[in-house]
C-alpha cells in the first residue's frame, strides 16, 4: 500500500506541471501514462490478499479512486467521491453495518460519475466512429454495438 500511495502521490504532483502548457508536457504525460501503467500491475498483482483484511482492501481501492481522480481531475462529483471516500477509509471506522451502508452509498456515486465520464466519451466519438465504420464498410448493427 505504501508503494501504491507514492505513486499516486506522484501522479497527483505532476498534474499542476503537465497542466501548465510548458515545453515539457509531453514527456510529464508519457511519466504520468507510466505512472498510472504501474499502479494498474500493482493493484492487479493484489488479487491475492486475504480477504479477511477488509482495512487493507478498503485502503488499495482508495488509492484506486484518487488516481481516477486524477485522471478525471476535472468532474467535481469524483471529487465529492474522493472526499467522501476518505471518511470511509480513516483508520479509525469500525466496519459495522453503518459503515458498508455508507461505502455502499458511495460505490454507487462513484459509478454514476464513472458511467457519466463514459456517455461523454461515447458521445463525442460516436459520430467519428460511426464515419469510419461508413467508410470501411462496417455492418450497421457492428456499428451500433460499439
Amino acid at each position: 500500500v505504501t508503494y501504491l500511495s507514492i505513486l499516486v502521490d506522484c501522479r497527483h504532483k505532476l498534474q499542476p506541471l503537465i497542466n501548465s502548457n510548458r515545453g515539457e508536457v509531453r514527456d510529464l504525460i508519457f511519466l504520468d501514462i507510466a505512472l498510472e501503467a504501474q499502479l494498474r500491475v500493482v493493484v492487479e498483482g493484489a488479487g491475492g490478499l486475504p480477504k479477511s483484511n477488509v482495512a487493507l482492501h478498503v485502503a488499495l481501492l482508495f488509492l484506486v479512486l484518487r488516481s481516477v481522480a486524477i485522471t478525471q481531475h476535472d468532474d467535481p462529483e469524483m471529487q465529492v467521491c474522493v472526499r467522501e471516500f476518505a471518511k470511509l477509509a480513516s483508520p479509525h471506522h469500525v466496519f459495522d453495518t453503518q459503515w458498508f451502508l455508507r461505502a455502499k452509498a458511495v460505490v454507487d456515486r462513484i459509478t454514476r460519475a464513472i458511467q457519466s465520464q463514459i456517455d461523454l466519451y461515447q458521445a463525442s466519438f460516436q459520430a467519428s466512429a460511426n464515419a469510419m465504420g461508413r467508410r470501411l464498410r462496417v455492418a450497421q448493427f457492428a456499428m451500433v454495438q460499439f
